[in-house]
C-alpha cells in the first residue's frame, strides 16, 4: 500500500522519550504519524486504553520493556523494539509468544544488528551465501569504571550505557542479537577482534568461518579508513560462480573472490527506523525477527570482587559481558548480563571469571 492511499494515519505509542525517543517522534512527524510518546514507566498500562497500530519500544531498560511485551501481549498489539539488552535474552521467547497470538514482535533498522540482518538479506537476495559478519569498534577497555565513562558523557546520557559501549558488553550483545536473527554462532566466547586492513577483511573473516565450519559474527578493533563507531559488513562467497560471474566481480571491483565485503559505514538511529515501522504498519512485514536461539551474553568479573557484594549489571564497575554459544551457556550454569543485576555474591570471584549462579544467593 502506498503511503498517500492509506485509510487512516496509523497510530505509533512511542515508549521512551530518551534520544532514540525524542528523535524517533520528530522523524514520523514527518510522515503524518499519529503519535503518543510515554515518558513515565508507571504509565505503561495506560497502553491497553489506547487504540495503537504498533507500540515502539526504546527505553533502553530490560524490565521495562518486559512489562511492555507483557501489555502488548495482553492487547494484541505489534511490538517493535531497538533494545537490545532486552531482545539479546527475552527476544527468543517473547518472539515465539507473540507468534502464538498472532501478532509481531521484531527489532528494526537504524541500530548495527537491524541494519547488519538487513545488509545479511540484501546480500542474499543477489545471489551471495553470508559466511561471516562483522562489527566495526574503534577501542574496547573491558575494564573501564563508569567514572572513567563520566569523562565523556553528555548531561542527557547514562554513564553507564556509555560504559556498555567502551567495555565490549553492548558488542557482544549487538552480536548475540544478530546470531539469533539469522542463525550465526561466535567462532570463540567473546569473539576475536580482528585487528587486520580493509582490503583484507574478506579474506580473514572468510577463512575464519570455513576453519570453524560455521557462519560467524565478529568484529574488528582500530581499523584504520572506515567509521570505526557505525561500520557493519557482511562477508559472502558465491557457491557454484561461474567463469563470468567471478571475472565480472573483479571488474566491478569487488576483489578476486572466493570471499566478497559487503560493507556499510553507517546506521542512521531513528531516521532508518522509520523505514521499519512503515514496512510493519503498510505491509505487515518485518525481517529484523529472533528465529532462533543461537547465543546470548554471560557476566564476567570485570574486577576481584568480594563475597557480599551486589552487582551492579551491565555497564556497571563489576561486570563485562563475552557474547557465548546458548548451549555452553546452560551446560556451565553461566549468568547472563541480563539477569546479572542485583544478585549477591557468596564468594569471592576473581577478575575475568565467568559468573555462575552457585557463585550468588
Amino acid at each position: 500500500m502506498n503511503i498517500l492511499l492509506r485509510d487512516k494515519t496509523p497510530h505509533i505509542c512511542i515508549i521512551g522519550n530518551g534520544w532514540w525517543g525524542k528523535g524517533l517522534r520528530e522523524a514520523l512527524a514527518l510522515k503524518n504519524y499519529n503519535v503518543t510518546v510515554f515518558n513515565s514507566k508507571s504509565c505503561l498500562r495506560d497502553l491497553l486504553t489506547l487504540n495503537c497500530d504498533l507500540v515502539f519500544e526504546c527505553t533502553g531498560d530490560i524490565e521495562a520493556a518486559k512489562t511492555v511485551a507483557e501489555l502488548c501481549l495482553e492487547k494484541g498489539v505489534d511490538m517493535m523494539t531497538v533494545n537490545s539488552e532486552f531482545d539479546c535474552h527475552y527476544g527468543p521467547y517473547y518472539a515465539s509468544m507473540f507468534k502464538l497470538n498472532n501478532i509481531q514482535y521484531c527489532g528494526c533498522l537504524g541500530d548495527q544488528p537491524g541494519s547488519l540482518v538487513k545488509l545479511h538479506y540484501d546480500v542474499g537476495m543477489m545471489g551471495f551465501e553470508t559466511v561471516a559478519l562483522g562489527i566495526c569498534k574503534g577501542f574496547i577497555n573491558k575494564y573501564q569504571t563508569v567514572e572513567e565513562a563520566k569523562k565523556w558523557t553528555n548531561d542527557d546520557q547514562d554513564p553507564y550505557k556509555i560504559n556498555s559501549f567502551a567495555d565490549g558488553t553492548k558488542l557482544n550483545i549487538e552480536a548475540a542479537c544478530v546470531c539469533n536473527h539469522i542463525d550465526a554462532n561466535p567462532a570463540m566466547r567473546g569473539m576475536f577482534g580482528m585487528d587486520c586492513p580493509k582490503e583484507d577483511l574478506a579474506e580473514e573473516f572468510g577463512y575464519l568461518a570455513g576453519y570453524v565450519k560455521d557462519r560467524i559474527i565478529d568484529y574488528t578493533v582500530g581499523v584504520k579508513g572506515i567509521n570505526q563507531e557505525a561500520g557493519i559488513f557482511v562477508v559472502g562467497m558465491l557457491k557454484n560462480a561461474t567463469t563470468k560471474m567471478v571475472s565480472d566481480m573483479k571488474y566491478l571491483k569487488m576483489g578476486d573472490g572466493p570471499y566478497y565485503l559487503f560493507f556499510k559505514d553507517y546506521h542512521l538511529c531513528y531516521f532508518e527506523a522509520v523505514t521499519s515501522i512503515t514496512e510493519m504498519v503498510d505491509h505487515n512485514v518485518s525481517y529484523i525477527k529472533n528465529r532462533y536461539l543461537n547465543a546470548d551474553v554471560i557476566s564476567i568479573a570485570k574486577r576481584s570482587l568480594s563475597e557480599g557484594t551486589v552487582l551492579d549489571g551491565i555497564g556497571g564497575n563489576c561486570i563485562y559481558g563475552e557474547i557465548d554459544k546458548v548451549t555452553t551457556i546452560e551446560s556451565k550454569d553461566y549468568i547472563p548480563t541480563a539477569l546479572i543485576k542485583g544478585l549477591e555474591l557468596n564468594c569471592n570471584v576473581s577478575r575475568d571469571t565467568p559468573i555462575t549462579f552457585d557463585m550468588v544467593k
